[in-house]
């Protein structure tokens, strides 16, 4: 066998470059690749094969009701204003009656 860059005489086993200058020498014939191996175990499927869904209705859920007062909540707003002048009242008249004593 010759190099086909230097014509160097190389022997059949020299390889896949020559060993004078290092040119890549032609490719021999392919090795064939051993055929892959089957897996041991069966790989189960990802979901299991289930019946179609039967066709229902949609579902609708009722809204709730209007208040029936109409109101705007005008009269919670009041209370809570309230309750909460009452309490600051209820404070300071406490803190007042400590110092006062």
């Amino acid at each position: 066998m010759k190099c086909p860059s230097c014509g160097a005489e190389l022997d059949e086993k020299t390889g896949r470059f020559c060993s004078y200058c290092g040119a890549p020498l032609e490719a021999g014939p392919a090795v064939p690749e051993p055929p892959a191996q089957p897996p041991t175990e069966p790989v189960p499927p990802a979901m299991p094969d289930l019946p179609p869904a039967p066709d229902l209705p949609p579902v609708s859920t009722p809204l709730p009701a209007a208040p029936s007062g109409g109101g705007t909540g005008k009269g919670l707003t009041i209370a809570a204003v309230a309750a909460v002048v009452l309490l600051a009242l209820f404070c300071f008249c406490c803190l007042f009656l400590r110092f006062v004593r």
